[in-house]
C-alpha cells in the first residue's frame, strides 16, 4: 500500500475522531442509514446514467490502483536507453533482446517501432501519436471521476430535503416539537455523507489520475526522446546526460553517486 492508501485510512480515523469529539456520547449517530443508503444508491444510480457502462465498470479498479504503490523507475529506464545505444551503435539487431526485458510497456512499443527501420520522423510521428491518445484516455478517467464529484452532495441535498419534508408533515401532533431535533438529525446526515464522499472519496481520486497522467506523460516523453538519440546513433555517454535532464537533481545525483560506488567496488 502506498501513501494514498494510508491517506484513505487516515480520512476515516479523522472521521471516527471528529464523530466523537463533536457527540461523545453518542457518536453513532452519524452512521445514518437513510443518509448512507441516499448517498450511495443515489450516487450509483445517476452515476449509471451519466458515464456509459463500458467507462463506469472501471471505477472501482481505478480507486484500487491508486492505493498500490508507484514505481518510480525513471533512473532505471535512462541506464536501460543507456544500454540500447551501447547495441545500436554496434548493431539494430542486437536491441530486441530488450524489447521482452522492458518493464514498461510504452518503452517496449517504441523498440518496436525502431526495429521495425522506420526514419526518425516517422518513428517521432507514430510515439508522440500513441503519447496524445494514451493522455486522453488517461483523462478521460480523471473527468469521469470529477463529473460524479456533483452527484453526492447533490443526492445528500436530496435526503436532506425528504427528511424536511417529512419533519413539517407532522407539525402540529401531539409530540412533534419532541421529535423536531432527532428529525433534522437524520436529514441533514444525508448532506453530510454526501460531502464525505465528493470531498473526501471521488475529488481526491480525480485529482491523483491526473498527478499520475503528468507523471506518465513526461516518463514516456523522456522515451521518445531516448528512443530518436538511439536512432541517431549518439553516444551512451550523451544519451544518458540529456535524459538525466528529465529527473530532478536530487535523483541525478544519488545515480551517479550509485554509479560511481559499483564502479569503485568493481575496481
Amino acid at each position: 500500500m502506498n501513501s494514498n492508501g494510508i491517506g484513505f485510512i487516515l480520512c476515516l480515523v479523522f472521521l471516527a475522531i471528529a464523530a466523537v469529539w463533536t457527540d461523545p456520547q453518542k457518536p453513532w449517530t452519524y452512521l445514518d442509514p437513510h443518509g448512507i443508503f441516499v448517498v450511495f444508491a443515489g450516487t450509483a444510480v445517476i452515476a449509471v446514467v451519466a458515464v456509459p457502462w463500458h467507462d463506469l465498470r472501471g471505477f472501482f479498479t481505478m480507486v484500487r490502483s491508486i492505493t498500490k504503490k508507484h514505481r518510480d523507475d525513471d533512473v532505471e529506464i535512462i541506464e536501460t536507453m543507456v544500454k540500447i545505444a551501447e547495441a545500436a551503435r554496434l548493431s539494430f539487431d542486437s536491441i530486441k533482446d530488450y524489447r521482452d526485458k522492458a518493464k514498461d510497456p510504452f518503452l517496449g512499443d517504441a523498440i518496436d517501432i525502431l526495429m521495425q527501420g522506420f526514419d526518425e520522423a516517422a518513428i517521432g510521428k507514430i510515439l508522440r501519436r500513441r503519447l496524445e491518445v494514451q493522455k486522453e484516455r488517461e483523462n478521460s478517467d480523471a473527468k469521469m471521476f470529477k463529473s460524479l464529484g456533483k452527484y453526492p452532495p447533490a443526492t445528500g441535498l436530496i435526503g436532506t430535503v425528504m427528511g424536511m419534508i417529512t419533519l413539517l408533515g407532522t407539525l402540529g401532533q401531539e409530540g412533534a416539537g419532541e421529535r423536531i431535533g432527532p428529525a433534522m438529525s437524520v436529514a441533514l446526515a444525508a448532506t453530510l455523507f454526501g460531502v464525505i464522499v465528493a470531498n473526501m472519496i471521488i475529488l481526491p481520486v480525480a485529482d491523483n489520475l491526473m498527478f499520475r497522467t503528468q507523471k506518465s506523460i513526461a516518463r514516456r516523453e523522456m522515451i521518445i526522446e531516448g528512443i530518436l538519440l538511439v536512432k541517431q546513433k549518439a553516444t551512451p555517454s550523451m544519451v544518458r546526460e540529456i535524459l538525466f535532464s528529465h529527473v530532478s537533481p536530487t535523483k541525478r545525483q544519488q545515480a551517479k553517486a550509485g554509479k560511481a560506488g559499483a564502479g569503485t567496488r568493481a575496481a
